[in-house]
């Protein structure tokens, strides 16, 4: 599940993305460094948008460009392409609390899908990248939810394992946190 950086522009009146590359998530990177300048918080949750994810990645674009985090939700698939915007990620980082050391953090990702291709004929790898570098007019879906995990310190803050059964265990305190932003109206973030 690759995540892109895209570039928000006109083009004849009407909306457009270009993809301008890879953006790296996990790992030490743009999630782990929003978690230290939020002041390393363990046991309890956090919130980061798709902007600010954008900036912590420190990638250079152009001053007042718009950008967003697009996800090729399934690039295996053969007869369809759905690409979905990260909007926000909500986390609960557990770890010990007087050593600051970091367990695991389940992801509560908001997504909406932005385009949805589907062809009769298998899509070829080639066809699938010409078709996802430039997207105008993307639709603005309703928000889709999934959750995902980064593993702790031990583990280079790297996603859960790839190919395995990969859905985070949602605990107690988790759950408490989590359930506050399925709620309609819900507008405020801790």
């Amino acid at each position: 599940m690759p995540f892109y950086l895209y570039k928000r522009a006109q083009d004849d009146s009407r909306e457009c993305l270009g993809k301008i590359g890879k953006i790296s998530l996990g790992g030490r990177n743009a999630i782990f460094r929003a978690w230290k300048g939020r002041g390393k918080m363990v046991n309890r949750g956090w919130h980061v948008t798709g902007e600010e994810l954008i900036k912590e990645a420190d990638i250079k674009v152009a001053e007042g460009a718009r950008c967003s985090i697009i996800i090729d939700y399934d690039p295996g698939a053969k007869h369809r392409i759905e690409l979905l915007e990260l909007l926000d990620i909500y986390v609960y980082t557990y770890g010990n609390t007087k050593t600051g050391t970091v367990w695991w953090s389940p992801l509560m990702l908001r997504l909406r899908t932005v385009w949805h291709y589907e062809s009769k004929h298998a899509i070829s790898k080639e066809q699938r990248i010409q078709k996802i570098e430039r997207l105008c007019e993307p639709k603005n879906g309703p928000d889709i939810f999934e959750f995902l995990y980064l593993q702790g310190e031990d583990r280079g803050w790297a996603w859960g394992r790839v190919g395995q059964v990969n859905a985070p265990l949602i605990e107690k305190e988790a759950r408490e946190y989590f359930k506050i932003f399925f709620c309609e109206g819900v507008t405020e973030v801790l």
